[in-house]
């Protein structure tokens, strides 16, 4: 499958679409605003046929297990603003990378990124950039990208493809054969249906001096969903640690809901 990635020059949904590409990849979490897909971004690339993957890149410079933790923080919670449900997010090494430095740089990359990383077991996804590769891939990629800079569709683009049936891609065609289980299919279902209802809710504030915000309730059910799905997929579904975890995960959000209660008040309020 053909597709894109990009940052900060962002190509049209129409002209990719007209391009024959059916995904685009894009961030999501640190790094600068400029180059975060947007809501309104991603639900015109879906309107489109175009399946979107995440990525995720912090400060130049920046390491360690913290920082890395923080930056992970800081994906998932956009991609959950963003309507994405438990699916990948490809962290770059956004450099060349040596034998010496590797333990410093712990998966986006270049091919020995990709190799290292597997053989350590930091990383189960895998996304080679063209840059620093010397023309040699990985056998294990989900995604790769294979030519630089190409103007495309009023943006400046990365050409990658896709290797495996599932590679992280939102949402995932229901014609694409892919390799899961029958609960995974099931998962896959639940997904999607939940991600059409709440594309039918309003993730933000509409009056009031806090119009255009997230809407704190929203975005609360929606991390409530993607611990359910992480732990029903990590589990096979433990029905009791799921019931725990639901339990837990609920009375955790229950300030978070009477915080959008008490925004939506003072936002009528003021109207």
């Amino acid at each position: 499958m053909e597709g894109v990635d990009y940052s900060f020059s962002k190509p049209t949904a129409a002209g990719l679409a007209a391009a024959g590409k059916r995904f685009a990849m894009a961030y999501v979490g640190p790094g600068s605003a400029g180059k975060h897909f947007t809501t309104a971004e991603v639900a015109d690339l879906h309107a489109h046929g175009i399946a979107t993957v995440l990525l995720a890149e912090g400060t130049v410079g920046a390491s360690g297990y913290d920082v890395g933790r923080l930056h992970a923080q800081q994906a998932v919670a956009m991609a959950v603003t963003r309507g994405f449900p438990t699916r990948v997010i490809y962290f770059a090494v956004d450099r060349d990378v040596s034998v010496t430095t590797w333990p410093a740089a712990r998966v986006y990359g270049e091919r020995d990124v990709m190799m290292w990383a597997a053989r350590d077991g930091v990383a189960s996804w895998f996304f080679q950039t063209f840059a620093w590769s010397g023309g040699a891939w990985y056998s294990g990629n989900h995604v790769e990208q294979y030519r630089n800079g190409v103007m495309m569709a009023g943006g400046q683009v990365d050409l990658c493809r896709s290797m495996r049936p599932d590679f992280g891609q939102w949402p995932i065609d229901p014609g694409e054969d892919l390799d899961v289980t029958p609960y995974e299919h099931e998962l896959l279902e639940a997904l999607a249906f939940r991600d059409d209802t709440f594309a039918a809710m309003s993730t933000t504030i509409t009056g009031g001096p806090y119009a255009g915000t997230p809407h704190k309730g929203v975005i609360a059910i929606l991390a409530l969903g993607a611990k359910i799905d992480a732990l029903a997929m990590a589990t096979g579904i433990d029905p009791e640690a799921l019931e725990a975890a639901v339990s837990a995960a609920v009375a955790a959000q229950i300030p978070a809901i009477a915080d959008a209660v008490a925004d939506e008040d003072h936002a009528r309020s003021a109207d």
